[in-house]
C-alpha cells in the first residue's frame, strides 16, 4: 500500500522495519517509490539470543532481509545488539560470524558501532522489570527510566567493557574534524580500512582470550591484553593525523 501510494512521486524517504517485513518484492517497490535509507531491526546473529529477546526470527531470515534490501539497491543499516545481559561467549562468536557473513563489518563507523553495542533496559519493558527483580539492573538518571545492566557471565562483561572502550575511542576520533579520521571523509581507503580491520582483529583476539578462561577473567592477562589493544588503537589514530598519511603507504 505504501509503495503504491508513493509510486510516481519525486520524493525520497527512509524507514525502519523488521527483518520479516523486508520481502524482496516490497523492497523493490519501495526503492522505485523513493526509499533511500533503511534500518533493519535484526538485533542478533545468535538464535539463542533472538529467542531470549522474543524476536520470533532466525539468523537465516535476517540474512535474507539484508539480501532483499541489497537486491533493491539499498545498503541497509541494522539495529544490532552485540552484548545483552544474558549473552554467552557462544552468542558473541555467532554474532561475529553473522556480521562477517552479512558483510556488515565493511565500514569503520558501522564496525565501531556493531562491535560494542550493548542492550539498554528502559522502564516499562519486561527486561527492565526482570533484571531489576533479579538485582541485575542499576537505575540511572534522575527518574531511573533506564538502567545499567549487570551481565550474567563475567567473561562477557569484561569483553563488553573492553570493546566499548576501544570502539568509543575510535568513534570519538571520527567525530573530531581535525583528527584525520572524521566520518565525513570516510571511504574505502586508508586509514579507515586499517583501523576497521584492527577493531575486528581485536574483537577476535579478546574473544579468544575470554574463551580461554575457566570462569572469571584472569586479572593479569586481562589488563595486559587490554593495554596492548589500547596502545594499538592510539598508534593507529596517531598515524591517521593530517600529515601522517605516508604511515599507511
Amino acid at each position: 500500500m505504501l509503495a503504491q501510494a508513493l509510486a510516481g512521486t519525486a520524493i525520497t524517504f527512509g524507514m525502519e522495519c523488521r527483518a520479516a517485513d523486508a520481502r524482496p518484492e516490497l523492497m523493490q517497490a519501495l526503492a522505485r517509490a523513493g526509499l533511500s535509507s533503511l534500518l533493519l531491526g535484526l538485533e542478533s546473529g545468535s538464535q539463542a539470543a533472538l529467542n531470549r529477546m522474543g524476536k520470533n526470527s532466525t539468523p537465516t531470515q535476517n540474512l535474507a532481509a539484508i539480501d532483499a534490501a541489497r537486491s533493491a539497491g539499498l545498503e541497509p543499516e541494522v539495529g544490532f545488539i552485540m552484548f545483552e545481559p544474558d549473552a554467552t561467549l557462544e552468542d558473541l562468536a555467532a554474532n561475529l560470524a553473522f556480521l562477517r557473513r552479512a558483510r556488515l563489518l565493511d565500514r569503520l563507523g558501522r564496525t565501531a558501532n556493531l562491535l560494542h553495542h550493548h542492550q539498554i533496559a528502559l522502564m516499562g519493558t519486561r527486561l527492565y522489570a526482570r533484571t531489576l527483580a533479579e538485582g541485575r539492573l542499576a537505575p540511572e538518571g534522575p527518574l531511573g527510566f533506564h538502567g545499567r545492566l549487570v551481565y550474567r557471565n563475567p567473561r562477557v562483561a569484561w569483553l563488553a567493557g573492553a570493546m566499548r572502550g576501544l570502539c568509543l575511542r575510535v568513534l570519538k576520533a571520527m567525530g573530531e574534524p581535525d583528527s584525520g579520521l572524521h566520518w565525513r571523509r570516510e571511504a574505502a581507503r586508508e586509514p579507515y580500512v586499517t583501523i576497521n580491520a584492527l577493531l575486528i582483529e581485536q574483537f577476535e583476539r579478546l574473544l579468544a582470550l575470554s574463551q580461554s578462561w575457566a570462569a572469571e577473567p584472569a586479572t593479569c592477562q586481562a589488563v595486559s591484553a587490554l593495554a596492548q589493544c589500547q596502545g594499538e588503537i592510539e598508534g593507529a589514530l596517531a598515524r591517521s593525523r593530517p600529515g601522517e598519511a605516508a604511515a599507511y603507504m
